[in-house]
């Protein structure tokens, strides 16, 4: 996530800080954007893979805006309004993991990780 939205997202802590709103708000440094859920993995090996396939991975550069907030847990979550462009590397980035997961299947005696059926 780049500093510059890291830097419009403050004013919008600081407004709900002023309106009495609490709680442990995320540091700058902590704030990220979920594009695929994949659950508690413990083995080294394939955490390395997971890294080295979203290093290599072309996010490009996508302009997001944001949409609202919602309750999620006892978190409050900033959702941004649908981006296609998006949408298709998050397909292409999910499809890139299943194509992995098979090949760990094939090549493991376990199966380690399982990605939730999309929504979609």
């Amino acid at each position: 996530m780049s500093q510059s939205f890291k830097e419009k997202i403050l004013p919008i802590e600081k407004f709900m800080k002023s309106k009495g709103m609490t709680g442990s708000f995320v540091s700058s440094d902590h704030l990220h954007m979920t594009l695929v859920f994949l659950g508690n993995i413990e083995d080294e090996q394939i955490i390395h893979q997971l890294i080295s396939l979203v290093q290599n991975f072309d996010f490009g550069e996508v302009i997001l805006k944001p949409g609202l907030f919602e309750q999620w847990r006892d978190l409050l979550v900033l959702r941004f309004d649908e981006n296609r462009e998006l949408s298709i590397k998050v397909q292409n980035l999910k499809e890139q993991l299943k194509n992995m997961v098979l090949f760990l299947m094939i090549n493991h005696s376990r199966l380690i990780l399982r990605l939730p059926e999309s929504s979609d």
